[in-house]
């Protein structure tokens, strides 16, 4: 087995190497639709759709968004927005959300690849059943990764990941990796086919995220976040585009993964399987 990945951006399969310690934190998998869909918000009323993932989700609760208006020389108003629903896993480590205008699978306790594209795939199904979407706006995959720097061997760690992903970390001494308590890279990368990453790394100082899906630590950390995802604002992508995309979208955020974490670096996270 190859212990660098060399191009991030070959759309090949690589073969996924299970973690006993993963370092993900957060992942998220979300459609988004180009307007409110009346019948999918009906069948979230009449709770059909709630009914249908009953057994994935034995709970379920009904929020209310919020959001402010903002005008010159006046006091910031607060409005209610609109109603969704989060539908919780039995040890509440699983959300999916639904409103008139997206579907999403959040989980922060991720098992394998299988696993989660199995998951979504039987969310999708019942959003096909109950709400039968005409097209999508966008389609995304989420991965967020974190290692906390104050655990043993953790900044010595950063001098295994590839050196392109270092950036400026890579000429920084070890020793001294502790006086750089904040740096962010950035990268956007659109494949040819349509589909694209947005990928973002470094290390954030305490009590710092650059996002509100990411959590709050109380010492410094490393993140690695992968946002994958194709779109089409006019609404021209079918809904079968959602199930056929998964796969391929998490294929993508793996390479780039294991470019930015090679082999020797895995080896932090208790890697299962590997061939010899």
């Amino acid at each position: 087995m190859s212990e660098v990945v060399v191009d991030p951006f070959i759309d090949e399969e690589l073969e996924e190497i299970p973690l006993a310690a993963s370092p993900l934190e957060t992942v998220i998998f979300q459609v988004q639709f180009p307007g409110s869909l009346s019948k999918l918000k009906q069948a979230l009323a009449t709770e059909r759709l709630q009914a249908l993932l009953v057994d994935d989700f034995p709970y379920a609760e009904k929020q209310r968004g919020m959001s402010w208006t903002f005008q010159p020389g006046q006091m910031p108003v607060q409005e209610a927005g609109s109603e969704f629903w989060n539908l919780s896993s039995a040890d509440r480590n699983v959300t999916a959300s639904f409103g008139g205008e997206s579907a999403s699978v959040v989980t922060r306790s991720y098992g394998s690849r299988g696993e989660f594209v199995g998951l979504v795939r039987r969310v999708l199904a019942a959003v096909q059943e109950a709400g039968s979407p005409p097209a999508v706006s966008r389609i995304g995959l989420r991965y967020i990764d974190r290692v906390v720097l104050r655990e043993s061997g953790a900044r010595e760690w950063l001098s295994s990941l590839s050196e392109p992903s270092r950036g400026v970390l890579a000429v920084i001494d070890e020793a001294d990796i502790e006086c750089v308590p904040l740096c962010i890279q950035q990268l956007v990368y659109k494949w040819r086919d349509g589909p694209q990453l947005q990928g973002r790394w470094g290390v954030l100082p305490k009590g710092a995220v650059i996002d509100p899906n990411m959590k709050v630590h109380d010492t410094e950390t490393w993140f690695l976040d992968i946002d994958t995802f194709i779109e089409d604002p006019t609404g021209g992508l079918g809904f079968d585009a959602a199930t056929d995309q998964l796969e391929s979208l998490a294929r993508r955020s793996y390479r780039f993964f294991r470019w930015m974490v090679p082999l020797p670096a895995l080896g932090r996270f208790r890697p299962t399987g590997i061939a010899s």
